[in-house]
């Protein structure tokens, strides 16, 4: 419980311990807490409720607040840690500084303690440190518009800091308000103001520069020269400094003004603003000098420069500017976050929460980012923090209990970098396990027996019974708290289409496929007979297509292949109503649970859209959903609807649009409650809605999901959970929430139920209360940051140096030197650095990966999404199902450039001439070629009896490309630029090879042989199939058939080695290799039936084929195989590194494996994809890659590889080594 008035030994929050009320003035209230997570103070600054009691006040004080929050660190600011709103109002946590104020300073004498020659140089630091602290915010583009003496903050050790910066634009206005000239009002303090800042006062429209800042500044090191405040309105300065040296202080223990201190200061109050020095920090430089004259010492302090945030500053910053409403610039920090230390656990934990919260990532991915944080980041306690704190607000409680209760009881020092977040059990840690204190253990189920898919589930209201239908046509009754079937209604029959069941339990309706509807006494599992108008020909075209139930179980309804709806009594068996309700099949009904309201959605939805609403007594339509439609005529909403769910009270319907957004509707307000984005795609076929109209359940081929309709947040995924004592997979397990048919909600909307393959899961639907907490870093000061930043900056210099001598060993010791700097281990500059290293090194491990970006292409790529990456990983380019292609950032997703020539949709994309341009393989066999410099696009058809382009091959030593088509001929282009105009350099040769369509071709390094294969079984005549596929050689130049192999299996794929002696074949039957020139059998490779899949390393002689159950690694020379790796999940995408000893493998289950392939072991895990993973592009170095998956979602990674270098390396030429780009030596 907050307090509403803050008050010493006050708890605020459980984590900020109130130690003192420092300050009640214009602004509002100072007080000094005690973070007892850090045991750090913090000054908290809240502003008075009157000024921001409006709308207006409040955007006032949180803009000005965010121009502290961006202000950055510098050891003469003070630091503004974060902004959180408490209590409803913005308040601004601040570094607290322990020696007091410059103001009170000089009022109670302290500043002249010792003397005035003592005093003097004290008096001279001070001014020259505030100086310096303005300059900074200059740099900035911040005017601090209220310096005075209470606005610099002294360190006991005499450290001086300007505080309060942008604040002075958040007080209020009216000079009324201010109770004397040293309060500050409408953006100044009188006693301190520029005479622009009276004119601005006076309702002049002024702008303020720094020179402003300049006035007020020197007002600030007049009253330290004066004793008192010198003048009751700023504007009279010049005239109150010239009292000063013609009177001198009045305070024997204030010193005199220095003669050049006086020439600075008039220079500072000249009325002209751009008379003033132009940078403070030249008068610094003059007031340094001065200090070496009075004191007869140089002056102790060096000039210093404001230091970038690292990770944790800079989440910071980002949740104070999400407090503020600032949410693009917050996402920005986030990303910057990343840039800086791609697994700092915050970091990726705030901006993750975030994301999950706007709908834009799944829980899934949140507690990926945390994983991948833990095992590459360290800090495994804080870790388990936050999985916990993601599993309660999803409501996963058996997860939360174990994350929270492994968090609490673990052991050992943490890493310095987590420090902060380690030790006793937090505050925020024992608010999650009391939360789970209070909720009871949920319920679930595993119901099996089906002896088939199940297709039809209905639930009481309840939770307490299931009635579920299979394909074979069984029926069973379940009890869900034993498990058990109470009832097998039926084992075979037609298909279940639906069922539904009453509120008890005690009557439930079975719909068949082509069959008449059933009706059953759940209580004895008998069948209750149905009048003979219900009782539907099983051919005609008004069979029964959806069904419903009162929760009284008085009423019935049907909806029918006519469109038409039947509404009758249950216990009479006499029919209502029938109304024609939808141009095609009804899909779906529901009715309320008295059964006087009901619902109706039609199948398809191209040619009704509509979902109705219906008064059952009379049969009159009460309301309809009818999409709006766009100025064009088109839907506005999106192109069709994919789904429609019902809820169970039959009072809200939500429709899932292709290509647009996710509909909620209150059917009996007639009104559209909510509209959001979603990510669905057409594989999901199940889906239900709870009532209320919140939260939506959904199935498919992936985990189930519970959805937020009004924001299309993935509120909880049912993703595979740990095995029961039995060895059985958990209900939240993918082998039971995959693949799911059917779902339903109950009515007390407490309960999911899935029909998944043979399997019925009865499983908790999230209660909602619990929201997981931000993470707030502790703040790092100005000269911790300022130290570890000239650390990282020697270490780096330092191994630059090495590097450019080729001692590559010992420049990768300096880089390990400056990764162990506290907060600099995953910097940008580090790995980029490291990278070069490393390019002189031998590849012996995998450091980390992570992700980079994801880009959600489903209305944008083609669907499977194809793509090319640049050799140097810089760029990569994908194909839009509109054609044009798109030129990609590599480093950050962004998008470059969009190249909209009118070119054919991409089946595949292969970057030519030294990655210029690009050769798109269209989805109809069109081929050309694209100038990613200029834009320009070329055809590459070939003859005029050309056919259509089947396969093509390039070989990039060469720039030489080969084409196979339709009507049997081979096409080689050699490719090229001439000029300054880029003017395509082609010439090409066409060959006939074969009489059928080829179906492969295979091209040598060097461009002088090929391999075609033809796909008999498109040729003319059986006995060719049957004899198999044809393989010839050729010699591109002359043309030249070398050799002919027949009897080829169907659907093999050709590849020749690096040193082009060798031609793999590999396909259903296995890999086999001969000679490229003549074709002689040189070896097969044991193990490989069904290769899926084979990549070539450039260098070392190695290739690896993936089959349906194992990766193998062979030699190219002798076939042997090296290493035969076991892969639980079938591989989908192969790369290879090019020294071939790394190979990433991306699969059906989302996932890719990053795997060593002299050893077997599984190195890394990557996660975040929703589907099947499609394709792979791996730099030439192995460091960027790219991914691509069957949801269209395209996600960039960074894998940071370990190396180890040969003692004694000798160091290439200067001009044959690749430099690093290395930007911090221009910071």
């Amino acid at each position: 419980m907050t307090p509403e008035v803050w008050q010493p030994g006050d708890i605020v929050l459980d984590l900020y311990e109130v130690l003192d009320v420092v300050h009640s003035g214009g602004m509002g209230l100072v007080h000094r807490v005690r973070h007892q997570g850090w045991n750090v103070d913090l000054a908290v600054k809240t502003p008075r409720p009157e000024l921001v009691a409006s709308p207006e006040g409040r955007s006032r004080f949180e803009a000005e607040a965010g121009t502290w929050v961006g202000l950055g660190l510098h050891p003469h600011t003070v630091n503004c840690a974060y902004v959180r709103t408490i209590d409803g109002r913005p308040r601004v946590f601040a570094e607290w500084v322990d020696g007091g104020s410059l103001a009170e300073a000089v009022a109670g004498g302290r500043l002249y303690e010792g003397g005035p020659h003592t005093a003097a140089g004290r008096v001279l630091d001070i001014a020259v440190q505030t100086a310096w602290g303005l300059q900074h915010a200059h740099d900035s583009g911040l005017v601090h518009q209220d310096v005075k003496p209470a606005n610099v903050m002294l360190e006991p050790d005499g450290t001086a800091k300007v505080t309060d910066f942008g604040l002075a634009g958040a007080r209020p206005a009216d000079p009324a308000a201010a109770t004397d000239t040293g309060v500050t009002f409408g953006g100044m303090t009188p006693a301190y103001c520029s005479p622009e800042q009276a004119l601005a006062a006076a309702g002049r429209e002024v702008r303020l520069t720094p020179a402003t800042d300049v006035w007020s500044w020197a007002l600030t090191v007049l009253e330290m020269f004066t004793g008192r405040r010198p003048t009751r309105h700023g504007q009279a300065a010049p005239e109150a400094l010239e009292a000063l040296l013609e009177e001198g202080p009045a305070d024997p223990r204030v010193p005199a003004v220095p003669p050049a201190v006086a020439g600075l200061l008039r220079q500072c109050f000249m009325p002209n603003a751009e008379a003033r020095p132009a940078e403070l920090d030249e008068a610094a430089r003059v007031l340094a000098e001065v200090y070496g004259d009075v004191t007869g010492t140089p002056f102790p302090r060096r000039a210093p420069r404001g230091v970038g945030l690292l990770a944790d500053g800079l989440s910071n910053q980002a949740l104070s500017l999400l407090d503020l409403g600032r949410t693009e610039a917050a996402e920005d920090l986030w990303r910057q976050a990343a840039d800086v230390d791609p697994h700092h656990l915050a970091a990726r934990y705030n901006y993750g929460l975030h994301l999950w919260r706007s709908g834009r990532r799944t829980d899934l991915e949140v507690l990926s980012d945390i994983e991948g944080g833990r095992v590459f980041g360290g800090a495994p306690q804080l870790a388990d923090r936050l999985r916990g704190f993601i599993h309660l607000e999803q409501d996963d409680r058996k997860r939360a209990t174990e994350s929270l209760h492994r968090a609490t009881r673990q052991e050992g020092g943490p890493s310095e970098e987590h420090a902060e977040h380690e030790g006793p059990v937090p505050a925020d840690t024992a608010e999650a396990l009391a939360v789970l204190a209070e909720r009871p253990p949920p319920t679930t189920a595993r119901l099996t027996g089906h002896g088939a898919y199940v297709t039809a589930v209905a639930v009481t209201a309840d939770g307490g019974l299931v009635l579920s239908g299979d394909r074979d046509g069984g029926v069973c009754v379940w009890d869900v708290e034993t498990g058990r079937c109470l009832h097998e209604l039926t084992a075979t029959g037609a298909e279940i289409v639906a069922t539904a069941v009453d509120a008890a339990g005690r009557t439930g309706l079975v719909l068949r496929k082509q069959a008449p509807l059933e009706a059953w006494d759940l209580t004895h599992g008998t069948p209750i007979p149905l009048p003979p108008e219900l009782d539907a020909d099983d051919s005609s075209t008004d069979a029964p297509t959806a069904v419903a139930l009162s929760g009284d179980g008085s009423m019935g309804a049907t909806g029918h292949a006519d469109g038409t709806l039947r509404f009758w009594d249950v216990r009479t068996g006499a029919l209502l109503q029938r109304v024609a309700a939808h141009s095609a099949p009804v899909a779906a009904v529901t009715m309320t649970a008295d059964g006087a309201f009901a619902l109706s959605t039609p199948a398809d939805s191209r040619n009704d859209q509509r979902v109705c609403a219906w008064n059952v007594t009379d049969g009159r339509r009460h309301a309809a959903l009818t999409p709006p439609l766009d100025e064009q005529g088109y839907g506005a909403w999106g192109v069709h609807v994919n789904w429609c769910a019902l809820s169970a009270d039959s009072r809200y319907a939500l429709q899932v649009w292709d290509s647009g957004n996710m509909v909620l509707w209150d059917a009996r307000r007639d009104r559209v409650v909510a509209r959001s984005p979603h990510s669905l795609r057409v594989i999901h076929h199940a889906i239900a809605l709870a009532p209320g109209g919140s939260p939506a359940l959904v199935g498919s081929s992936q985990p189930l999901r519970v959805l937020e309709p009004a924001t299309g947040r993935c509120l909880r995924t049912y993703d595979n959970g740990p095995e029961d004592e039995d060895g059985h997979q958990g209900v939240y397990g993918d082998a039971d929430t995959r693949d799911t048919n059917t779902v339903a909600i109950s009515a007390d909307g407490r309960f999911a139920v899935a029909g998944s393959r043979k399997v019925i899961s009865v499983l908790p639907l999230p209660a909602p209360g619990y929201r997981a907490p931000w993470l707030y870093a502790r703040p790092k000061g100005a000269d911790e940051l300022s130290d570890g930043t000239r650390a990282f900056d020697t270490a780096m210099e330092q191994a630059l140096h090495l590097f450019d001598e080729g001692r590559y060993e010992e420049s990768a010791a300096r880089l390990r030197a400056a990764e162990a700097v506290p907060g600099f281990g995953r910097h940008p500059d580090l790995r980029e650095a490291w990278a070069a290293v490393g390019r002189h090194g031998l590849r012996s491990g995998l450091r980390s990966g992570y992700q980079l970006f994801d880009l959600d292409g489903h209305r944008h790529f083609t669907q499977p999404p194809v793509l090319a990456v640049s050799r140097d990983g810089d760029f990569f380019v994908t194909g839009r199902w509109t054609g044009e292609i798109d030129l990609w950032n590599a480093a950050s997703g962004r998008l470059d450039r969009e190249l909209d020539w009118p070119l054919p949709v991409a089946r595949t994309l292969t970057l030519v001439c030294g990655d210029q341009a690009t050769v798109i393989h269209g989805r109809n066999g069109q081929v050309a070629l694209l100038d990613l410099v200029d834009d320009r696009a070329w055809d590459l058809t070939g003859p005029d009896d050309a056919g259509t382009v089947e396969t093509l091959v390039y070989a990039p030593a060469a720039d030489r490309l080969l084409t196979g088509d339709d009507t049997g001929k081979l096409c080689s282009w050699d490719l090229g630029f001439d000029g300054e105009r880029r003017t395509l350099r082609t010439s090409w040769q066409a060959l006939r090879a074969h009489r059928g369509p080829v179906a492969a071709v295979a091209l040598s390094s060097d461009g002088r042989y090929a391999a075609s294969r033809e796909d008999t079984h498109a040729g003319l005549d059986l006995a060719s199939a049957v004899r198999g596929d044809e393989v010839c050689g050729w010699e591109l130049e002359s043309g030249e058939r070398l050799w002919t192999r027949s009897g080829v299996p169907p659907q093999t794929a050709l590849e020749i080695t690096p040193d082009g002696g060798t031609l793999l074949e590999y396909g259903p039957f296995g890999v086999t290799a001969v000679r490229t020139l003549t074709g002689k059998r040189l070896y097969g490779v044991a193990d490989t039936s069904n290769a899926r899949l084979l990549a070539i390393a450039p260098v070392g002689g190695r290739a690896v084929v993936a089959t349906a159950g194992a990766l193998i690694a062979f030699d190219l020379a002798t076939g042997r195989v090296q290493r035969k790796i076991p892969t639980e999940h079938l591989t989908t995408a192969l790369a290879l590194t090019a020294d071939g000893r790394f190979a990433v493998l991306g699969t059906h289950t989302q996932r890719i494996d990053v795997v060593d392939l002299d050893t077997g072991e599984l190195l890394r895990t990557l996660t975040g994809h929703r589907s099947t993973v499609h394709a792979l592009a791996l730099s030439e170095d192995g460091r960027t890659l790219m991914s691509g998956d069957y949801d269209a979602t395209v996600r960039g990674w960074e894998l940071d590889w370990e190396f180890t270098w040969e003692p004694g390396d000798v160091a290439q030429p200067p001009e044959k080594r690749r430099r690093p780009r290395m930007p911090w030596r221009t910071r």
